[in-house]
Order: C-alpha cells, then structure tokens, then sequence
C-alpha cells in the first residue's frame, strides 16, 4: 500500500496548505486531497515542488507497506461479546475490514421466506461500530481499498453475500429451513460499497456443511482475473478472507 504522509509532514514542518498553494502553484484542491489520503496518484513535477518547499526526503512524504487487507464477519467469541448484548443483535452483523488494524461497520438487516421457499435477506442499512481508534484518514484508506477490491471482479460481491448469510448461519440469526436451497441478498442499501457495481439481488445457495467448499468455488473464480489472491481464514472471531494485491 502506498501511502502520502502530506499531512505529517505539514503539521511536523507547521506549514498550511495556504503556504504551500502561494509557494508552489499546486491548487488547494490537490493538496487537500493528498492531505486526507483522498488522492489516487501524484504527478512527478507535483512531487518535485513539494520536497523543495517542504525540505524533505521522499521517504518522508511517500511510504510503501505490502500489507495485506483481512474482511469478514465477526462471530460472538469472548473477544466479541458484548456484540450480544445489543438489543437488536439478532437483526445485525458486524463487517470487520482493514490492514493492520479493523474498521467494523454494523449492518441492519431484515429476513423471510417468500412463496417459492426462498429465504431473502434485505439489507435496510449500515453505520459505524468500532474504529479501533483508527484516524479518519486510516479508515478513508481501509474504505478504499475495500471498495477497489471488490470492484476487482464481479464475484468478490457474491463472495460478500455469502460470507454475510454464511455468518447468520453460524450465529443462528437466521434459521435455513431444510427444504430451502436458495437465499436472495440485497446489496443495495449498503452506504460503505460502490452502488454501481451492485446487481439489485444475488441468489446463493444455502450455507450447509459444505460452506467452505462454497467460498473456495468464489475464491477461485475470482483469482482467475489475477488482480487478488485470496486466503480464507476461519478462527473462533470471524469467517474472513485475507486479500493480496497480485500486482505488488
């Protein structure tokens, strides 16, 4: 992961964005991007100007991490416990995601079985749970590389609705009837994904015992584009996958 320290460095230097904008031409608009980690690249002769005026090393303003990016769904462990005491803990799950440290989202949902014996689940929305005394430009950061990773490849989405339905399987929120073979999961109220890239409904089969069969059948599918490689981790406080950037 690369990342733009702008705003350290402003800040150890007490310098403004103002004075950098007046010194070396760069609009405020760039810069407040670089300065919240909101920039997706950085142009040569921008980076130039901004080591001479700041009198810095490249190291300072630029650092690269190959860290890899864990998400998934946390079960009630002791770790997690007090997940349960929330009074409607039986209508949430708690979407963990991050590098070295988690951001969890808490995600409200309904479910029923319509006529055809199909269970479906709708998401009705999300907001934030735990930050992990991450800053807001580590969480801007953990929200897009989320987002860029999920984008990557079209089953990444069926992935996540399956590990969602899988995790209300295992904390038993949602009871799979034995004659139902399909759940249906709507995606489209969810604030943390790109809506643009989500189909209005994914059908999955039910999770049974052959769950982690089912998650490696998406893991492959999507190794296929070679942009992630994928590894399925499953521990007493989540399902969750650890994705590698392929290209780094």
């Amino acid at each position: 992961m690369i990342t733009i320290n702008l705003r350290n460095v402003l800040e150890k230097k007490d310098i403004s964005i103002k004075e950098i904008f007046e010194k070396t031409g760069i609009s405020r608009n760039t810069l407040s991007l670089m300065a919240n980690s909101k920039t997706t690249g950085i142009q040569f002769d921008t980076l130039e100007k901004l080591l001479g005026v700041l009198d810095c090393d490249i190291e300072d303003l630029i650092t690269y991490s190959q860290q890899n990016f864990n998400f998934g769904f946390l079960l009630p462990s002791e770790e997690y416990i007090d997940l349960t005491k929330n009074k409607n803990y039986n209508n949430e799950a708690y979407f963990s995601f991050g590098f070295s440290k988690n951001y969890i989202r808490k995600i409200v949902f309904n479910s029923s079985v319509n006529e055809h014996g199909v269970i479906e689940i709708n998401i009705l929305n999300d907001e934030n749970y735990f930050t992990n005394d991450l800053d807001e430009n580590e969480i801007e950061q953990s929200l897009r590389e989320l987002r860029q990773i999920m984008s990557s490849n079209h089953y990444m989405y069926d992935l996540f609705s399956y590990l969602l339905i899988y995790n209300l399987e295992l904390c038993k929120k949602v009871l799979m009837p034995e004659h139902s073979k399909y759940v249906t999961v709507n995606l489209s109220s969810l604030s943390f994904l790109n809506k643009a890239k989500i189909k209005s409904q994914y059908l999955l089969p039910t999770p049974d015992q052959q769950a982690t069969l089912t998650l490696l059948q998406y893991k492959n599918f999507i190794e296929k584009d070679e942009d992630y490689k994928l590894y399925i981790k499953h521990d007493e406080t989540m399902v969750k996958f650890e994705a590698k950037n392929s290209k780094e």
